[in-house]
């Protein structure tokens, strides 16, 4: 199967910052792409990757939080061309946590995590930073 590309037609390993990732964060992403990313993409045209993955240190180095979901390879921050529409609709449907940074105007995506779940902390919202 070498020479094929697991995210699809529309993502590439680079983009998602996996050239430094191992199989696990590969893994992950791939979920992130089937389920989330691809999924906007066919809708709402074109998505760019703002964000994958990140090793602990590119991590470190942007602010991101101790426990980010991108050192795993189970988030990424994107812009696509109407940010509201693609937003309001991942809320009625996404199951992990998904948030619009209106002042960097990128919206973050991530897969669920159980821990979050059981915290109530797995919801969709816009955040004015």
């Amino acid at each position: 199967m070498s020479g094929l590309n697991p995210y699809g037609p529309y993502f590439d390993l680079f983009e998602l910052g996996l050239d430094k990732a191992g199989q696990t964060e590969r893994d992950q992403m791939y979920l992130l792409v089937k389920f989330g990313l691809a999924p906007i993409r066919k809708k709402y045209g074109p998505v760019t990757i703002t964000s994958g993955y990140r090793t602990p240190e590119h991590n470190v180095a942007v602010g991101g939080v101790e426990n980010s979901q991108h050192v795993k390879g189970q988030a990424a921050d994107f812009i696509t061309g109407n940010q509201v529409e693609c937003f309001n609709w991942l809320r009625e449907w996404w199951p992990g946590q998904c948030f619009y940074y209106l002042q960097k105007g990128h919206i973050h995506l991530a897969l669920p995590r159980i821990e979050l779940a059981e915290a109530g902390r797995l919801y969709c919202t816009a955040l004015d930073k």
